[in-house]
């Protein structure tokens, strides 16, 4: 009896000690968010932070779960694509490895690189020599200052060069399709390879991965005849979201669908508004990238983009400037910030 009862108080304290061992390290840490991708994630253009700084949908995520600053890392980049996010996961391997809980938004350089690359050819403005330029304002200064000349002669007209992307025999078109070909193709190379590094360094975080939205659906709806160009994006577009959902069980990460309510219909009211100058009603949509709106603003005679604009929010460029905007408004990053609370 003695014996039994010396086992049973023996087996008791070795539970006990093995209760005491482990109890540190199933205490719960605070929760540490890491945001991954470009210049969506990165809070372009959202300018609702202090000093009219990025905020975006992250930071909107990251009050929501009450995540101290200390606990919260943006390691997003405008202009960034999947290359340079796999040299982010290199050097930032020990912050993802204590993150548990991961957003990321990847893939729409890949191509709207060839897209804005392919607009700005059309008047020999090249995208590498602004690579300071965060927000491409200064690039797309000089894009209206040459849209506003353009205008003035009689072919072609800004209209025309805009058309010759849709035309499959031209060779604007040709280099257009293949910029994107070779981008779907270099995200799907890559995509699988990203998402093994960061679950091996974060097998058990929360990650969440936004698909990626068409930015032209206010073009085609204004213009119809720009019908062509949005849907070749949108072949190019669906094949990267295809991707995306494809290792989503494999990685065990959950699809954040922003394509859906960014050509929703009900979020683009303003499109039933003119002038195209209430820039007010324009921000209640998604996003505001509008190219015959654009056209339109530089044909105006009273656009007169002034060299001051950077410091002037009352200079007729910005007008022209958010209808060449692809990025979120403050309305599209509070739509993805919704998408990412209710997927819980």
């Amino acid at each position: 009896m003695t014996g039994k009862w010396l086992k049973r108080l023996s087996l008791a304290l070795t539970l006990f000690l093995m209760i005491l061992l482990i109890a540190p390290a199933t205490v719960v840490s605070a929760e540490r968010y890491v945001t991954l991708g470009d210049s969506i994630s990165f809070g372009l253009s959202d300018m609702t932070g202090p000093g009219f700084t990025p905020y975006g949908y992250t930071r909107m995520y990251q009050k929501q779960l009450g995540i101290a600053d200390a606990d919260y890392l943006n390691l997003s980049y405008p202009g960034d694509t999947t290359r340079e996010l796999s040299a982010v996961i290199d050097s930032h391997s020990t912050d993802i490895r204590r993150a548990n809980r991961i957003t990321i938004s990847i893939g729409s350089n890949h191509l709207l690189g060839p897209a804005i690359s392919s607009i700005m050819g059309l008047y020999n403005i090249d995208p590498a020599n602004y690579e300071n330029d965060l927000n491409g304002a200064k690039m797309l200064y000089d894009l209206a200052l040459a849209v506003k000349a353009d205008w003035a002669v009689a072919a072609p007209t800004p209209a025309d060069r805009i058309a010759w992307l849709m035309n499959p025999l031209r060779p604007e078109a040709i280099e257009f399709n293949a910029a994107c070909a070779a981008g779907t193709a270099l995200f799907a190379l890559h995509w699988p390879v990203i998402m093994m590094r960061i679950r091996l360094r974060a097998p058990l975080a929360r990650i969440y991965v936004n698909n990626l939205y068409n930015p032209l659906y206010a073009s085609k709806t204004v213009a119809p005849a720009m019908k062509p160009l949005y849907d070749t994006l949108g072949l190019y577009m669906s094949r990267i979201n295809a991707n995306i959902t494809q290792y989503a069980s494999l990685y065990r990460y959950k699809v954040i669908n922003i394509a859906s309510p960014f050509v929703e219909p009900a979020n683009y009211a303003y499109l039933l508004s003119f002038p195209y100058l209430d820039m007010p009603t324009w921000l209640m949509a998604p996003v505001t990238f509008n190219i015959p709106a654009a056209l339109m603003i530089a044909q105006s005679p009273m656009f007169v983009p002034g060299s001051d604009y950077a410091t002037d929010p009352a200079d007729p460029f910005w007008p022209f400037f958010f209808a060449c905007d692809p990025h979120p408004t403050t309305a599209g990053h509070t739509l993805i910030f919704q998408k990412l609370v209710a997927a819980g």
